[in-house]
């Protein structure tokens, strides 16, 4: 029997944009699911802690807390002591992660991305047949995340860039800037 053909450099690297791609769609997920449960507000507010440590203050399940943790620590998210068993937010990742309505928070994105997921089937159909997905079909998840993710970026750039950018809306006397 012969050896199978080892892959291209260029198909291996390929191949590895696929799985980081993939490892990003997940991380989105779990960001969501941090988001949406208040797991990284409690360790912005409590510090590092174990997944026993959280159960106890959040009334959740342990295991399910500690493969967040593991996972989110793997991608670089938080921190991990392997002695201790606990994890923490790293100070330059809290305006990102807990510093709702700031300027770099991304929970309205993490929220969007997972409900932008959902109608899969009616997209496949889409693709198939032509037409599009009802708005009605996307979760709350997608327009409570859009409404945020929007909200943060109008609140923060609106008067500061985007309306000294254009000049026709500055002669119309109606902003201030």
């Amino acid at each position: 029997m012969n050896a199978p053909t080892p892959p291209s450099r260029e198909a291996a690297e390929f191949t590895g944009r696929i799985i980081e791609h993939a490892s990003g769609m997940m991380i989105i997920r779990l960001c969501a699911i941090g988001e949406r449960l208040g797991l990284f507000r409690d360790l912005a507010e409590h510090g590092p802690s174990s997944s026993q440590e959280m159960a106890d203050r959040l009334g959740f399940d342990e295991r399910y807390l500690r493969e967040w943790l593991y996972a989110m620590a793997s991608a670089g998210y938080l921190d991990f002591d392997k002695s201790s068993r606990k994890a923490g937010i790293p100070e330059a990742h809290i305006p990102a992660l807990v510093e709702e309505g700031g300027p770099l928070f991304q929970g309205g994105l993490f929220r969007m991305m997972s409900g932008f997921m959902e109608p899969y089937e009616e997209l496949l159909e889409a693709i198939q047949k032509g037409g599009g997905i009802a708005y009605s079909r996307y979760g709350d998840d997608f327009w409570q995340g859009l409404e945020h993710n929007s909200c943060v970026r109008y609140k923060n750039l609106l008067v500061s860039q985007w309306l000294p950018e254009m000049p026709d809306v500055r002669k119309t006397g109606l902003f201030d800037i």
